[in-house]
């Protein structure tokens, strides 16, 4: 038998994506990601995010670590940013800088944030649903909420629904103004 023919069939691949697959195809019928193993990473615990900030070369303080997960929730990609950029692999990042800018379009999560905002540009029947959120009203659109919660931008805190995290709401409440 042919060698590659043979090492083709021991072939496995893996996808790995932050948002609900369905975001990123414009024709379901056609997509790679209708088989396979869907699994979740949950966000981490305040415990876990001191103990990553602790395997970093110059480690966050304790309040600062508080800071950071009151911040970003525990979001394994932005914590995983923000320690990498607070231990100093981000020459102009400081701690300090970190939390001064973390919520302009150019501080350190600038690209993850704008990212988002150009997706709900492309899902405008989203934005309004995004807006009550992030200005803390109810929002009662299973759909919407299904929708918002599958691109990671809120989650279900007991019967409300809020944004993923502290910087996600201040974001898009800045971004999302209304007009009137």
């Amino acid at each position: 038998a042919d060698p590659i023919r043979r090492s083709r069939k021991k072939l496995d691949i893996i996808l790995s994506t932050s948002t609900e697959p369905q975001f990123f195809i414009d024709r379901p019928h056609e997509s790679p990601f209708n088989v396979g193993v869907t699994l979740r990473v949950e966000d981490f615990t305040p415990e876990q995010v001191a103990v990553l900030n602790t395997r970093h070369p110059r480690p966050l303080s304790g309040s600062d670590v508080e800071r950071l997960y009151r911040l970003i929730g525990g979001h394994p990609f932005l914590t995983r940013k923000a320690l990498y950029m607070a231990a100093g692999n981000a020459p102009t990042c400081s701690a300090g800088d970190l939390f001064a800018h973390s919520r302009e379009d150019t501080g350190p999560f600038g690209d993850h944030l704008r990212d988002y905002l150009l997706r709900l540009q492309r899902k405008q029947d989203l934005i309004p649903a995004l807006r009550h959120v992030v200005d803390g009203r109810a929002l009662t659109d299973e759909l919407a909420i299904y929708r918002l919660q599958a691109l990671g931008l809120v989650r279900r805190d007991g019967s409300k629904v809020v944004p993923r995290c502290e910087l996600y709401g201040e974001y898009f409440r800045e971004r999302l103004r209304s007009d009137g």
